[in-house]
């Protein structure tokens, strides 16, 4: 599961963009923010979530031309205003007959092509967080991840090019990178938003390779990852080696987030990845190695309206085993019965985990200064049939991301012992709901 998901189309709608040659905003100083547009929401709705997200996208980008329209509806340009509204409206039309698809089927993966985009869906996510060191034994804590929100489906093409431009972006990406510094007691974090037009930002539908301005992950001919990503006070390259087969959480290819039948997303993991790299931090450059995990998830309508967020923890233990779990909460506080998670053996096999054979206590919690949201910090993790009794605590205390587009979330490097106090793997743990609702 990963962080910013879906945010309100309104919300992605009204962010003030960079140029489209600029595009991130964690490089955008104050002025080239004031001077780029700002795209508000429109007057129109629909009675169906797909009809209202289509709706507010032809308002945002047909803008321009429904304006020219209505202030030259007496000229010779009007004609073409005309034509350009009445295939924006015809687009929305197929929009609404023909939805992105919902994750309700059993899915049968086939890589590498899985490892790539899936267009037909509205929202996909790949997400690496790993565990870092240096020669000298510092540690480091990072997370990278590319988001991809569908504006319409791929399908709504109104055919011959027609009303087609270059500039006009089907697909918004966001994406989020974050360094952990135990050592120094320090997080940092950053976000792009960068639109799916003239190569800004776009994601293969073949293989992994996935890009937002200069950040990518991709996949090489040989297997191994390729990651890369900056801000102004740090960047990291790495080169991530699969060390065991995708594991594909959930039953039949389907990971169920609620009772609703649309409740449920594809979900597979590469859970053990040798890394090694670079890391910068602060102007001082690092030879780092270590282990990653890499998710990738994919659907269109996931979460239950009743829940509120999640708890995710994604555990590397040192004898080789890997767990995944995640907790989707109700308003109340209790656990949905859809969350779940898989045991990932030293050999790759796999066990399907359900709610009532993982148990978590809670330990602490820790406020943040920002947004004042109270997150759990610190968590006793026993799942007994497996014989894992373990204790998992924050390495960094403040790990909260407060992003510009979607809900402040706390995403961080997590160390892990078992009852005597003895180290026994790291652990990435994500937290959602907590600062606001998630909606996906």
């Amino acid at each position: 599961m990963s962080s910013i998901l879906r945010a309100p189309l309104e919300q992605l709608s009204s962010t003030r963009l960079a140029s489209a040659h600029r595009g991130a905003l964690d490089d955008a100083p104050p002025s080239a923010l004031a001077r780029s547009p700002t795209i508000a929401p429109g007057p129109f709705q629909h009675p169906t979530p797909i009809g209202n997200s289509i709706t507010r996208t032809i308002l945002s980008t047909h803008r321009p031309t429904l304006g020219a329209f209505c202030a030259n509806r007496t000229q010779r340009k009007a004609p073409i205003a005309l034509l350009t509204t009445v295939v924006a409206l015809f687009t929305l039309l197929l929009s609404m007959i023909t939805p992105f698809v919902q994750a309700t089927t059993p899915y049968v993966f086939h890589f590498p092509r899985d490892h790539g985009a899936h267009p037909t869906y509205r929202t996909e996510w790949w997400y690496v967080t790993g565990h870092l060191v240096t020669p000298q034994g510092r540690p480091f804590g990072f997370e990278v991840t590319f988001f991809r929100i569908g504006l319409r489906p791929p399908h709504t093409e109104t055919g011959a090019g027609i009303g087609r431009s270059h500039w006009r972006a089907d697909t918004l990406y966001p994406a989020h990178f974050a360094v952990t510094d135990p050592v120094g007691q320090q997080f940092l974090s950053t976000e792009r938003l960068e639109r799916g037009a003239l190569d800004i930002a776009a994601a293969s539908s073949t293989d992994l390779a996935v890009h937002a301005a200069s950040w990518y992950l991709k996949r090489s001919a040989n297997g191994t990852l390729l990651l890369a990503a900056r801000s102004p006070r740090a960047s990291l390259r790495l080169t991530l080696r699969p060390q065991k087969s995708p594991a594909i959480h959930g039953v039949d290819g389907i990971s169920r987030k609620g009772a609703c039948a649309s409740c449920a997303s594809h979900y597979v993991s590469l859970t053990h990845l040798a890394s090694d790299g670079r890391l910068t931090l602060d102007g001082r450059a690092y030879r780092v190695h270590g282990l990653s995990w890499f998710d990738h998830e994919f659907g269109s309508s996931e979460l239950d309206p009743s829940e509120v967020g999640w708890d995710w923890f994604g555990i590397m233990l040192k004898d080789g085993r890997d767990i995944m779990i995640y907790r989707l909460r109700h308003a109340d506080g209790t656990i949905d019965r859809a969350s779940s998670g898989s045991l990932i053996a030293a050999d790759g096999s796999m066990t399907h985990l359900t709610r009532d054979q993982v148990e978590i206590t809670t330990l602490g919690h820790w406020q943040s200064a920002q947004t004042h949201a109270i997150y759990p910090s610190g968590w006793h993790l026993r799942i007994p049939t497996a014989r894992i009794d373990i204790t998992l605590a924050p390495k960094v205390a403040a790990q909260e991301l407060t992003p510009r587009v979607g809900p402040a979330y706390w995403e961080g490097a997590s160390s892990v012992t078992d009852r005597a106090g003895h180290e026994r793997g790291d652990a990435y743990v994500e937290l959602t709901g907590y600062a606001e609702n998630v909606a996906i």
